[in-house]
């Protein structure tokens, strides 16, 4: 009966041992993971930001390329609209030199 009863002790024993160090080697398991997903979360996130980075910088420069544009097309109208004016001011002179009214 004592054989019976050390074998069933043995078995529980070990039982026990390997449970208790399968459970400090799960939970680092679980820690390891935890940290391996939020590494690539992080990496993801890194990536992300890279990219909005460089897309905002694109952003800028073309913005900075259309105010360059608005300002050489307003300047463009506004010659143009001086260039109006004076050839009025002719047409006025020319029309008064020829004695018809204005």
């Amino acid at each position: 009966m004592s054989d019976v009863l050390l074998n069933i002790l043995l078995a529980f024993g070990t039982g026990a041992a390997t449970w208790f160090f399968a459970r400090r080697k799960n939970r680092a398991e679980a820690v390891a993971n935890e940290i391996e997903n939020a590494q690539a979360a992080l990496k993801y996130y890194r990536e992300m930001l890279e990219d909005i980075t460089s897309k905002y910088k694109e952003c800028v420069n073309e913005l900075d390329k259309v105010r360059k544009l608005i300002r050489e097309l307003e300047d463009k109208i506004d010659a143009l609209a001086d260039e109006n004016r004076q050839l009025l001011e002719e047409l006025k002179k020319y029309k008064q030199l020829n004695g018809k009214k204005v």
